[in-house]
């Protein structure tokens, strides 16, 4: 929500009017002002041409001005910066000229001696001298005397700028205004924190800028998974479709098949491993009939030995008969 703004300030001197209007007519330095912005000057276009009009209406006056008359009332009109940063953009000239039109049935066409629209700032803003005139003399009070006239202006005002979606400020509210003389001898200080929050906030932006980078970065590997996820999805669902199309019957025969051709596998395996068992046994066997005859013949050429070692026993003399004597005869010699 976006707010009507408006604020008064009652000057009593030449001194006062003319140190505030070169300010509105940048004729001293304002350190927040864009030099290359120009303002739209409504109602006097130069501090000379303000000063000669407030000269000419102070001079229509039946008696001189007593020495603590209100001589002009500076208004600052404005609206919430929100306002104005609004899309669609609103039109400052309009918003100006319904302010302008409010001030002229307020006091007067005639008593308006400046209305100067500035652009230069960071929020636009109206500065307007009006010479308190009612009934022919110096009447501040008339416009702007009780809290009470001054909590009615607000109202008045609000409901002028309510065509704009201008809502009043808090009725009633304990908030204070500093004077502008006070606000501008802040500013530099002001100014000091706001370029700090500027860095800051470029920093942010750079920052936020890279994370962005990033964040597109995955969105688009997200993007590509998610894709092939789906396309995954897909193929399975169209095998899963396939199994299901197939009749249980058809499901039995396969099984059958599959069981038929697994028992035919394992009996000719276990066909083969009796072949090799039976052939194994055959082989041992004939290992053992030849380890059989090896031992018989063995057997044999033992028995053989031993006979003819007994036979070399008996036709070999002994070793121990004496060698003069000869061999014993036999007990029947021959004749």
């Amino acid at each position: 929500m976006s707010f009507a703004i408006l604020r008064v300030a009652k000057l009593k001197n030449i001194n006062s009017i003319s140190s505030s209007l070169k300010h509105v007519y940048r004729e001293r330095e304002t350190p927040n002002a864009d030099p290359n912005i120009r303002n739209m000057h409504f109602v006097g276009a130069t501090k000379k041409q303000a000063m000669a009009s407030y000269r000419d209406r102070i001079g229509s006056l039946a008696k001189p001005p007593r020495s603590n008359a209100v001589l002009m009332v500076n208004y600052v009109l404005t609206a919430s910066s929100a306002f104005f940063n609004e899309e669609p953009k609103p039109s400052v000239k309009e918003w100006a000229k319904a302010n302008y039109d409010f001030l002229c049935e307020k006091h007067g066409k005639e008593n308006i001696v400046s209305f100067v629209l500035h652009l230069d700032e960071t929020t636009p803003h109206i500065h307007a001298y009006v010479v308190p005139i009612h009934e022919g003399r110096l009447n501040c009070r008339h416009f702007l005397g009780e809290r009470e006239k001054l909590s009615q202006l607000q109202d008045e005002y609000a409901e002028n700028m309510d065509k704009f979606g201008l809502k009043r400020g808090l009725k009633g509210s304990i908030a204070k205004h500093q004077s502008i003389k006070k606000w501008y001898s802040q500013l530099p200080s002001v100014m000091k924190n706001v370029q700090a929050r500027e860095r800051a906030i470029s920093k942010g932006e750079a920052s936020l800028k890279k994370q962005r980078k990033l964040w597109a970065e995955k969105e688009e590997e997200l993007t590509e998974k998610v894709k092939e996820a789906k396309a995954l999805g897909n193929k399975i669902g169209t095998i899963f479709d396939g199994f299901l199309g197939v009749s249980d019957s058809k499901v039995h025969e396969a099984e059958e098949k599959i069981k038929i051709e697994a028992e035919k596998q394992i009996k000719e395996a276990q066909e083969k491993l009796d072949i090799l068992a039976k052939k194994r046994t055959s082989e041992a066997n004939h290992f053992k009939e030849k380890i059989s005859e090896a031992e018989n013949n063995a057997s044999f050429w033992k028995f053989k030995y031993e006979g003819v070692s007994e036979t070399l026993k008996k036709i070999t003399p002994s070793t121990n008969q004496p060698k003069n004597e000869s061999p014993s005869s036999p007990k029947n010699p021959r004749s």
